[in-house]
């Protein structure tokens, strides 16, 4: 297994708006990543083989809040798009773009939303979680739905409508769509085609960042406890294809972030011990690791991080970020197959 650096946010940033060599990744070789420096959002094109990269798109700092509300399906990223407005408010405010990783022009496909707090795509659909409050922004009367539109764009309707609280996070795999919720700590499934929801696993803790694919859905269990900031004894928990029981992925972690899976294998980011305070002062114990398919321990592919956390996996490739001092996110990629 090999780390390595793809560029540094501020090489992103050049005048030129291209990579540190000036040219545009090759499309057939291209993967994704994303950024974000000093509140500005980013969405960064990289080719993982010649480390040549581009910024695909740049919001004015505060315009946009891509993070957590991202995806990448080996050819475009789907992002949400919080430009026209201030997140939180009734109105109409978000809109669900995406954009093709050789660049051009974003395509909108699905608007009149407030905020998204995840996206996934199957073969023909697009699918999101919106969670919105009232005209007071009161948390307390905050509720969410899970809506589905045609991959392409165009109107949405409702799967789940009316829950109360947060959702964060949803995947979708064999027809089914997976959601959790922050406010019970509850994982949930309904059908793509509609019907009723049901619950796959309460008692979650802080539930957030699924996945999913053949093998099962898996999702990050944060943990309960609060030690300075930090939340310890969190695990990686599944629902593999074909029972109906909750089970421990592995366990024991401090500071999980999220969590991916591709062909039953798993991977996970944990951040650096938390203090309170910017990244800058936080120690370097950050670490991308991979759980093989049937076991119980963890694998480390990458150490000595701060707060790794943008995880996505393609092609034989693990891209994440690492925040350093100001918050500026560099991108790294991990090599899953042979070494060079």
């Amino acid at each position: 297994m090999t780390r390595r650096t793809i560029a540094t946010v501020g090489c992103l940033l050049s005048a030129a708006g291209l990579g540190c060599d000036g040219t545009l990744p090759s499309p057939a070789a291209i993967t994704y990543i994303y950024a974000d420096g000093v509140g500005n959002g980013e969405i960064v094109g990289a080719d993982p083989r010649s480390g040549r990269t581009i910024a695909l798109l740049a919001f004015p700092s505060g315009a946009a809040e891509v993070l957590g509300t991202l995806l990448f399906d080996g050819t475009t990223a789907y992002y949400a798009d919080d430009s026209a407005g201030v997140p939180g408010a009734t109105t109409d405010v978000s809109s669900i773009r995406s954009i093709g990783l050789a660049g051009g022009t974003p395509t909108t496909l699905v608007t009149g939303l407030d905020v998204v707090d995840g996206i996934a795509v199957d073969a023909d659909s697009l699918y999101f979680v919106d969670y919105y409050k009232d005209a007071a922004l009161d948390i307390s009367s905050a509720v969410s739905f899970i809506g589905k539109a045609p991959r392409g764009g165009g109107s949405f309707v409702k799967l789940v409508d009316g829950v109360p609280g947060r959702l964060e996070g949803v995947a979708v795999s064999g027809g089914s769509l997976y959601w959790s919720s922050a406010t019970d700590g509850t994982v949930n499934r309904i059908s793509t085609a509609g019907g009723e929801p049901t619950v796959v696993a309460t008692g979650q803790g802080t539930v957030y960042r699924l996945a999913a694919d053949d093998s099962g859905v898996y999702w990050v269990n944060g943990g309960q406890a609060f030690v300075d900031c930090d939340l310890t004894d969190g695990s990686i928990e599944s629902v593999p294809a074909g029972s109906s029981a909750a089970v421990t992925v592995v366990g024991g972690i401090d500071n999980l972030s999220s969590v991916v899976v591709s062909a039953g294998t798993v991977y996970f980011t944990m951040v650096g011990a938390q203090g309170c305070d910017s990244p800058s002062n936080l120690p370097p114990g950050g670490a991308v690791v991979e759980v093989p398919p049937g076991q119980s321990a963890g694998v480390p592919l990458a150490t000595g991080l701060s707060s790794p956390f943008d995880l996505f996996v393609d092609d034989g490739v693990l891209d994440y970020t690492d925040t350093s001092a100001g918050y500026v996110r560099t991108p790294h990629t991990v090599s899953l197959g042979p070494t060079d």
